[in-house]
């Protein structure tokens, strides 16, 4: 899932796999003893973290993805209802007849 982190290629994500670190909301909550560890591991890439606001990213994706999760569910669930309902009218049409 980090690979399709803007801007966080295979070499990178390699490096943060190798931290334990697999996962958005992982990079979310990094302290700043998390980005330190993290930028001595993809040393050729000082100030990235920061540069390219990784955490900010983070957050934002995992809020989009809460939202568009909760729309998609939201969304199920009406069509079960309905779907259900429409099967409850049908059989109790069926057994008036």
């Amino acid at each position: 899932m980090i690979d399709h982190y803007q801007r966080i290629g295979g070499w990178i994500r390699e490096k943060l796999n190798a931290l334990d670190i697999f996962t958005f909301r992982q990079i979310s909550n990094f302290t700043k003893e998390d980005i330190v560890t993290v930028t001595e591991a993809i040393e050729y890439f000082p100030g990235r973290i920061e540069r390219d606001e990784w955490i900010l990213q983070a957050r934002d994706l995992i809020r989009m993805l809460v939202k568009n999760l909760t729309s998609l569910s939201v969304y199920a669930t009406e069509k079960v209802e309905s779907i259900t309902t429409g099967l409850v009218l049908h059989i109790n049409t069926r057994l008036i007849i």
